[in-house]
């Protein structure tokens, strides 16, 4: 269901970086990037690495300042609502932020505190995550003990926890098995289902494939595409969609980037 009002409205971002002293023109991290989330979809940031995807989420995040262009992510502006807006959204960043001598439990408990849950709630909200992430049977492990997918499961339940309006994940599979990975995919539809907006980055093809309602394609820092796969297919020449049908999202970044990502 396509909602009105759109969670991330992002238009002309540009973010530069000055080059120390030299004279050069400063580096463009992001260069008029528009981009759009919406409640009750996922929407898949595809690139490279070094494309600008990160970046784009420290924008989001109020972490970084653009240097120009129009950005609102809840109705509110990052650079000067960001105390307002971290309590709305969660960030599952590439590093899973979990203290490793304390159990899973131990983690969302110490979360949940930090972020004023009320006492009363904490209890079933924490039980509750645990199962959600498949992590019941383990709550009294240690962090550190666990698998990489484990954990990426573990941070991802503590975003969760909170019910944020919106789920920020940047690369939320890198580096995790298969198990992992499905388990990882399968919360972030019911989450969409739910009704909250997600945005993801990723460089694989084959979760933003299965993932993205919408896509958005990036390359060196600049919109290259975006749209539904479907939208993304029907810009290929009708010569390139019947040399290798079905078209896959592999042969859209092909042809509008010139290269490869991961399966």
């Amino acid at each position: 269901m396509r909602h009105s009002q759109a969670t991330v409205e992002a238009t002309g971002v540009t973010v530069e970086f000055a080059r120390g002293r030299s004279k050069q023109a400063p580096f463009r991290a992001l260069d008029n990037v528009d981009l759009e989330a919406r409640p009750g979809e996922v929407t898949c940031l595809l690139g490279p690495n070094g494309s600008g995807k990160t970046t784009l989420m420290n924008v989001l995040t109020g972490l970084l300042a653009p240097s120009s262009g129009h950005l609102r992510v809840l109705g509110l502006d990052p650079a000067t609502q960001r105390r307002e807006l971290l309590r709305r959204i969660a960030l599952v960043p590439q590093e899973t932020s979990l203290y490793p001598e304390l159990t899973a439990r131990e983690n969302l408990v110490f979360h949940a505190r930090y972020y004023g849950m009320p006492v009363r709630d904490q209890r079933a909200r924490i039980e509750e995550t645990l199962d959600l992430v498949q992590l019941g049977s383990r709550a009294s492990d240690r962090a550190g003990t666990f698998s990489g997918g484990m954990q990426r499961r573990l941070a991802l339940g503590k975003a969760l926890m909170m019910k944020p309006d919106l789920l920020l994940l940047d690369e939320p599979t890198l580096g995790v098995d298969v198990q992992s990975r499905e388990a990882i995919w399968q919360r972030i539809e019911e989450v969409a289902e739910e009704g909250r907006a997600v945005l993801l980055t990723t460089n694989y093809m084959e979760e933003a494939q299965r993932l993205g309602d919408h896509i958005t394609i990036i390359d060196r820092g600049a919109n290259v595409v975006r749209g539904s796969l479907t939208e993304l297919t029907s810009q290929l020449p009708e010569t390139k969609r019947a040399e290798v049908p079905p078209v896959s999202l592999q042969d859209v970044f092909l042809h509008f980037t010139g290269s490869g990502l991961r399966n």
